[in-house]
């Protein structure tokens, strides 16, 4: 390697992160898990806080770093039980007639954070029992995970990526926009979440109740070429479903039911990337096969539908400077959907972009280019706009079911310190959308920005995020069902009032549009609620909530509004 090349050497062993980034924006192996020993350093972690600050907001508020293993490694297993009981003046979430009722729930959870030579593992799961006084045909089992584990089976060549996803979400969409996918379930930490329709779908009446879950297996290898570069070859199996909740129980694994669907996806991925000996270039080769099918029923009928996706890219980056890197891609794609929805796409892709990383805290990759049928832009953000402040945004278009959708986040996603599903390339929100969103059947392609800024002081922080998606329904077959759009934003404080005391505070505001000559007008929905918590001792908290809800549609029989107050404790063993 010559004077004038050399240090770029420094770029090209960092591009792991960016080859990551590049992954998503040119959508060949999106829907395979991202992160990999490869690129682990490629998760956003922000900056870290003072030592007496981390300390004290890590014991106190865990807003920060949450449940996280010592320096030294090893494993912490947290059990706790949550119990809150809830009064609500409008039980059935209807116009009327309202009627109030007292609401137990009860939540036995446990948290799992493993980080050894051969397991680097984190599991956040909590079931929620709800028992209703008066109204007793609401009473519901659901469940509530976020799970991830990268296993070493043979160190530097064979591993196996787990991932799990379960949680209850609204079926015509959240008031302000909140659901329960993705949310931390388990711990301290979910007594204060505020976020509406959480962990246990706090006032989601049994009715509006979807039970969603997703789980997948990945083994592949790894393998490095001297300077010629490395190598990855894998194989996933994936199974997402959804159902609404029509008994006592939910089940936390896919089974069929009456409104039930289920996606099963085989995938089977190589991919190659050059490494110092071309210089300030790089080269990157995909193949990507998937084959799915998907089952559909309910009052629409047994549908069954199958999909396959293969493409092959080809991407060549260039280090302009350590900073900044532009990239070509050029490839080709067959998606071919048959059954109850129908598309064909038999084409060449491309695409052209860049990344800007100009600190190890901050990368910006933008690209435009042709993919999964269609010519868009695509982003992917996260920076620290000051020492405590860090920003967050992604854009995508892409194309399949929401079940489909659902799995290729979930593999885009890392399980943070508070038990939480984040975008494992920006740090932000992964599961907005879907939350947003009622949830339909059929073939859509979606479009979607997702961007916040979190900013964490001594005794504060603060969330402000905003998300935009629309899903458009395309192809033919029985299940296109329309088009909607969804844009919402929130507001988040939390404040430490002091060591054993903290204040919580947030506001969701959600529009619901009908897009493509969709009859009907918008549906607009707010949620707010404030909260106290107090920590009597290390293991035992609790907290005191005031939650509102409100919804104007069209639909006269879906307007509502709804009080609630609760009172709850949260124990650790």
């Amino acid at each position: 390697m010559t004077g004038d090349t050399a240090p770029y050497r420094i770029v090209l062993r960092r591009s792991s992160a960016a080859a990551a980034l590049w992954l998503a924006s040119a959508g060949i192996a999106a829907a395979f898990p991202l992160i990999d020993p490869s690129n682990q350093g490629l998760v956003p972690a922000g900056t870290e806080l003072a030592a007496p600050d981390l300390q004290d907001l890590r014991h106190q508020l865990q807003l920060a770093n949450g449940l996280t293993p010592t320096e030294a490694g090893g494993w912490i297993v947290l059990p706790s039980l949550n119990l809150q009981e809830m009064f609500t003046d409008n039980v059935l979430q209807v116009n009327h007639p309202r009627r109030w009722d007292f609401v137990t729930y009860a939540s036995p959870s446990l948290a799992v954070v493993g980080d050894t030579a051969r397991v680097q593992f984190r599991m956040d799961y909590a079931p929620t029992l709800s028992l209703y006084a008066r109204t007793g045909s609401e009473n519901t089992l659901s469940h509530q995970l976020n799970a991830t584990g990268l296993f070493t089976i043979v160190p530097d060549l064979f591993y196996i990526d787990t991932r799990a996803l379960a949680g209850v979400q609204a079926a015509n969409g959240g008031i302000g926009g909140l659901g329960g996918l993705g949310v931390a379930g388990a711990g301290p930490a979910s007594i204060g979440n505020l976020t509406g329709t959480g962990p246990s779908g706090l006032g989601l009446t049994r009715q509006n109740q979807v039970q969603t879950s997703s789980f997948g297996i990945s083994p592949y290898l790894l393998s490095r070429f001297g300077n010629y570069g490395s190598g990855k070859l894998g194989y996933s199996l994936n199974v997402s479903h959804y159902d609404t909740v029509s008994g006592f129980a939910t089940a936390p694994f896919p089974t069929g039911g009456a409104n039930g669907q289920t996606f099963l996806s085989n995938e089977e991925i190589a991919h190659y990337v050059s490494d110092d000996f071309l210089g300030r270039f790089q080269n990157a080769f995909d193949v990507d096969l998937l084959q799915g099918s998907g089952t559909t029923s309910g009052n629409i009928g047994n549908t069954n539908t199958t999909t396959t996706r293969n493409t092959i890219s080809d991407q060549l980056s260039y280090a302009v400077t350590h900073a900044i890197t532009i990239f070509v891609s050029a490839g080709y794609e067959r998606i071919h959907y048959t059954g109850g929805s129908f598309q064909d796409i038999n084409d060449g892709t491309w695409s052209i972009g860049g990344t800007f990383a100009p600190n190890p805290d901050s990368a910006i990759t933008l690209s435009y280019g042709h993919q999964q049928g269609d010519t868009a832009f695509s982003a992917d953000a996260h920076y620290a706009l000051t020492a405590r402040t860090f920003l967050s945004l992604s854009y995508s278009n892409t194309l399949g079911t929401q079940l489909e959708n659902l799995r290729n986040q979930l593999n885009s996603g890392a399980v943070n310190g508070n038990g939480a599903l984040v975008n494992a390339q920006t740090g932000g929100q992964l599961f907005a959308a879907n939350n947003a969103l009622g949830v339909q059947p059929g073939l859509f392609r979606f479009n979607t920005l997702n961007a916040g800024v979190t900013t964490t002081l001594d005794r504060d922080q603060f969330n402000l995020a905003f998300v935009w998606s629309t899903q458009t329904g395309v192809g033919g077959g029985t299940l296109n069902n329309g088009s909607t759009a969804a844009k919402t934003a929130s507001l988040q404080w939390v404040r430490q009032l002091r060591p054993d005391l903290s204040f919580s505070a947030i506001v969701s505001y959600s529009v619901q549009t009908p897009i493509n000559g969709t009859p009907g007008g918008n549906t607009h929905s707010i949620a707010a609620s404030t909260a106290l918590q107090y920590i009597f001792s290390d293991t035992l908290s609790g907290t005191v909530r005031y939650a509102f809800y409100d919804r104007n549609s069209p639909d006269p029989n879906l307007n509502l509004y709804q009080n609630l107050f609760l009172i709850g404790v949260s124990k650790q063993f």
